[in-house]
This record gives C-alpha cells, sequence and structure tokens, in this order.
C-alpha cells in the first residue's frame, strides 16, 4: 500500500476474508482512528478490508508526503 487512513468522521468497519467465504468483523473505527500504517511504515501487505458503516469523511496521506 501507499497510503494510509485517518477517520475523520462518522464510522468504518474493519473486516477479513471474502464475500465468497465470508467476512469476518474485526473492529469498529471512529474519528480520529486510523488504519493502512502497516503497509506504509512496514511495507507489509493489506490483510483487512475497511468500508464505510454509514456516512464516513476519511483522509487519505499518500506515503510520498509522510516518508522522504
Amino acid at each position: 500500500g501507499d497510503s494510509m487512513y485517518v477517520v475523520q468522521g462518522g464510522r468504518v468497519e474493519v473486516l477479513q476474508g471474502s464475500q465468497k467465504a465470508g467476512e469476518q468483523h474485526l473492529a469498529y473505527l471512529d474519528a480520529g482512528d486510523f488504519f493502512g500504517e502497516m503497509a506504509v511504515f512496514e511495507k507489509e501487505v493489506r490483510s483487512a478490508t475497511v468500508r464505510a458503516a454509514g456516512e464516513a469523511r476519511v483522509l487519505k496521506i499518500d506515503k510520498k508526503s509522510v516518508i522522504d
């Protein structure tokens, strides 16, 4: 991944698995929480899916702007 995200408003849901095999709920993230940082800083593959749980506003931070 080349970016991380900060939840600015609303709520997002963290899921693991696939729609075919079944998704497992891992957590909800609210304003002030962040995700995707492991892919940016540790060069790890994304291991979960995050999607809005209703209306949400998320700030995308590109790797280029964090690490120079």
